[in-house]
């Protein structure tokens, strides 16, 4: 539509127009994606904004099933993502992938976003379809970074994944000596925690 065009190319005297004319907002194109999806997805921010502001459903998944907080985040745009959340987007939503905005950036590495995604307590736990959490992802990808980032959140690093897989199998298997070392630092932590918490009762 004309409107998906204009976000697209940053057009925002044509988006204002179209939108002062009350066209319909959540009309989708051939891959169902709306207007707000598309200038997000072109990292056009301020066609975005009018769209938001003028009532455009931020929750509307496309052929993927991602949402345009799943885009925000691929772009590692914060300032996009927090708008997102203001006007009602879903942290949880999941694309077909089975990934919610801040696996998606776990995946993608997206530092600064995974951070303020934690800030906005996304769920540290979720799982995409493979059964596997941020923190497996994390190491997987190899990302030493956003491991030591949640770990800091007290995860838990147990879980396994449908493979039967734990995250300190796949960190020890990945020869990632940072990421082993982070894991073992963790573990003292923990075990210290435990044997001063048991030392001071009550």
């Amino acid at each position: 539509t004309a409107l998906h065009l204009a976000s697209a190319n940053g057009n925002s005297e044509v988006v204002k127009l179209l939108l002062d004319r009350q066209c319909q907002l959540n009309v989708l194109d051939n891959k169902n994606r709306t207007a707000l999806t598309k200038a997000i997805q072109c990292q056009e921010d301020e066609c975005a904004l009018m769209l938001l502001e003028h009532g455009t459903d931020p929750n509307i998944p496309d052929e993927f099933g991602n949402t345009a907080l799943h885009y925000a985040v691929y772009n590692e745009d914060k300032l996009m993502a927090k708008a997102l959340l203001l006007h009602g987007a879903a942290i949880e939503s999941k694309n077909k992938h089975g990934l919610t905005p801040l696996l998606l950036g776990v995946h993608e590495q997206k530092q600064q976003v995974v951070k303020f995604l934690i800030k906005k307590k996304a769920n540290l736990n979720a799982l995409d379809r493979y059964g596997r959490t941020a923190l497996i992802l994390a190491v997987r990808c190899g990302s030493a970074s956003i491991v030591s980032l949640l770990l800091e959140q007290n995860i838990d690093v147990s879980s396994q994944d449908l493979s039967g897989q734990t995250t300190r199998e796949y960190a020890v298997s990945s020869h990632h000596n940072v990421i082993c070392q982070l894991f073992s630092d963790y573990k003292e932590k923990r075990m210290l925690k435990i044997s001063s918490e048991n030392s001071n009762p009550g």
